[in-house]
């Protein structure tokens, strides 16, 4: 299976997005996307009709700014964010941002193909934030290889008891079933929460 490189970056502006004083950025804004679009290596980046993703909710704070993109690999997106234009953007950042108080960006690999969604990029960088780098989501500084076939997710199934009361309230033992992703524990120290269900029979 091929796979591509998914990336988010949050920002909170230090003043609505009217305000004269985040302009220089946003004149700045349309530029920069054509730039990416072009560039080698760029499959996706999330915009709405308006063109970009400013006006794209990412949590329930409505001042914050998602940014997602997805390239072909690490060295074409390292590529465009620090060999181009794009780069003199970043610098001036302070100008126009809040500064975070923890990591507001996050990698991660996909299958080809695959579109990712402001949720997907939420759970990843909430991910990211709380563990540090690891396959499942990490930085330029840390990075970790594209999966392999070896990489492929192994199910496996543990069988436990859950108990259960019933409407008379009467205390019933039910055999359950959890499937969890074994590749995904092995690499997180646990299982993940996109790849952990229960079913009771």
């Amino acid at each position: 299976m091929n796979y591509h490189l998914a990336q988010i970056n949050i920002s909170r502006p230090i003043a609505p997005l009217d305000d004269p004083k985040i302009t220089e950025f946003f004149s700045q804004l349309e530029p920069i996307n054509a730039l990416a679009d072009k560039a080698p290596g760029f499959v996706w980046r999330l915009q709405s009709e308006s063109g970009n993703a400013t006006d794209m909710a990412y949590n329930e704070d409505p001042f914050v700014i998602v940014n997602m993109s997805v390239w072909e690999s690490i060295e074409t997106l390292r590529e465009f964010a620090y060999r181009s234009n794009h780069m003199n953007v970043f610098r001036d950042r302070a100008k126009w941002f809040e500064k975070a108080d923890k990591p507001s960006y996050c990698l991660w690999w996909i299958p080809a193909g695959h579109i990712p969604t402001v949720d997907e990029g939420r759970e990843r960088l909430e991910h990211y934030q709380k563990h540090g780098a690891t396959p499942y989501s990490f930085w330029f500084s840390q990075q970790f290889p594209q999966p392999t076939d070896e990489g492929v997710c192994v199910y496996k199934i543990c069988f436990f008891v859950s108990e259960a009361k019933t409407k008379n309230g009467r205390r019933e033992f039910l055999p359950a079933v959890q499937v969890m992703c074994a590749e995904h524990d092995r690499q997180l120290g646990g299982a993940s929460p996109l790849h952990n269900q229960m079913e009771v029979k």
